[in-house]
């Protein structure tokens, strides 16, 4: 029997631990609480941090993790030995945990990979063990710190509980009540917002972009996706990404995005369902921020489709990606510094002070749009004719509000965290011009035609 006791007897931890987490930068991540078979897991991010960060955490030099210690920290009861990891591209990075020492009273711990510290990973734990506390009856945590380990008296002191403590034999000793203060919900509050819109900003503000699934077809989606992205004067670089052409509209087309040499932030997704889960592992392994998944064929379509959609989702966020989409219509940014089309609408909207999302809005055009004088936002929409504006009052509606086709988007979170945006109830709808009819707002609309490249069936599929 093991110090956890036996699989049998050791009690499974409530599911509402496990979540999706959005860091400071932006990216996604994975929380969860640690399980046994995390041994060899545990080991290999052992084995990547650095010697300094071992020395913080276990005030000696420990440079590799001994059997009866790998089995300590991953054979927990989630009762009085609690410990959550954080996971990003099915590698450990973090691991925070406190262990009962009194009646109502446990003492914390955490350790990051060096190359992840500052993206607000210790915070998301602290956040996440003080729920789990709170849970179980614990109501302070207690943390002894090296006086060198900067970063975690920063944590705790900026985490908005009361600190108090003192100094002893060369060693900080922290106390806390980690009740929900107001001050404490104040900061978490702010690190998801900061979280969220560094998240957005990766779209809005791409300076390079690869269309997956370009086109040299006229009337395809691939081929109107690459030419709005260059008639719209984006001001960084296109890349067309076909591994059956040489050339779609004058630029080099690659293979594989990751044959591209330089950089890529935002990938448009123009190509079968059935492929899409191979062009996220190749966005992952180049390093691509964001994904705007055009393409349809998910849970619009069925059982099969919304099974295709939760594996697309679920392997997106395993790897810290934004996901839009998929089944949508691309997003807008107005701002002239950027002036970025990734969507299908051929129009790009009026600059103003609107930043807007769109859910399954028929009349519309755009998914969203953003301008310099609006911070990047992805609001959840709360009915198909509603905007967001920054000034807090309605503005007067677009002039693509009779357009006669659309996509959909939502956004999704998970335990109180933003997660990457998952979507898409809806599939293309091509018609012919429609009668005047009347806006959300209330005034009448003249007939719209269609747009001269929506003027033959839609695919889905690209060239």
């Amino acid at each position: 029997m093991t110090e956890a006791g036996t699989d049998e007897q050791r009690p499974e931890p409530p599911r509402h631990w496990e979540a999706d987490v959005l860091l400071l930068d932006g990216s996604a991540a994975h929380i969860r609480p640690i399980r046994p078979e995390d041994a060899d897991l545990l080991v290999e991010f052992y084995a990547r941090v650095s010697d300094e960060s071992k020395y913080f955490r276990f005030f000696s030099p420990m440079p590799n993790l001994a059997a009866r210690d790998i089995a300590r920290f991953t054979q927990v009861d989630h009762v009085n030995r609690v410990a959550f990891v954080v996971v990003l591209a099915n590698e450990m990075i973090a691991v925070g945990r406190f262990d009962v020492t009194a009646p109502g009273e446990a003492e914390v711990a955490f350790l990051v990979q060096d190359q992840h510290q500052g993206r607000g990973i210790a915070q998301i734990l602290l956040e996440h063990l003080a729920q789990a506390g709170r849970e179980l009856g614990v109501g302070r945590f207690v943390a002894e710190v090296l006086p060198q380990n900067r970063r975690m008296i920063q944590t705790l002191q900026e985490a908005g509980y009361s600190v108090g403590g003192g100094y002893e034999d060369g060693v900080m000793n922290f106390e806390f009540s980690i009740d929900p203060t107001t001050t404490a919900m104040g900061v978490m509050q702010s690190r998801e917002h900061r979280a969220e819109s560094a998240s957005i900003e990766k779209f809005f503000n791409a300076r390079s972009v690869a269309v997956i699934g370009a086109s040299r077809r006229q009337d395809t989606i691939g081929q109107a996706l690459v030419r709005n992205l260059i008639t719209g004067d984006f001001t960084g670089r296109v890349y067309a990404v076909n591994p059956s052409a040489d050339a779609v509209s004058g630029l080099p087309a690659f293979k594989l995005v990751s044959d591209i040499p330089d950089d890529v932030d935002l990938a448009i997704v123009a190509v079968p369902a059935s492929a899409v889960q191979d062009v996220v592992l190749d966005c992952a392994a180049k390093g691509v921020k964001g994904l705007v998944v055009i393409s349809s064929g998910f849970a619009e379509t069925g059982d099969e489709g919304r099974r295709r959609q939760r594996m697309l989702v679920g392997l997106a966020r395993s790897y810290g990606l934004r996901l839009i989409g998929p089944n949508c219509l691309g997003v807008i940014n107005t701002d002239p510094e950027i002036s970025l089309n990734a969507s299908l609408s051929g129009l790009m909207p009026p600059r103003g002070r609107a930043g807007s999302a769109r859910r399954s809005w028929r009349r519309s055009t755009t998914v969203a749009w953003d301008s310099p004088r609006s911070s990047p936002q992805a609001t959840a929409p709360t009915s198909p004719a509603t905007t967001s504006c920054s000034t807090g009052r309605r503005t007067t509606p677009p002039r693509s509000c009779c357009s006669t086709w659309s996509r959909s988007a939502t956004r999704a979170s998970s335990h109180g965290s933003p997660v990457a945006s998952r979507a898409a109830s809806r599939s293309w709808r091509c018609a012919p011009a429609a009668p005047p009819r009347v806006c959300p707002w209330g005034t009448q609309c003249a007939p719209s035609p269609l747009p001269e490249r929506l003027s033959t069936p839609c695919s889905g599929r690209p060239g």
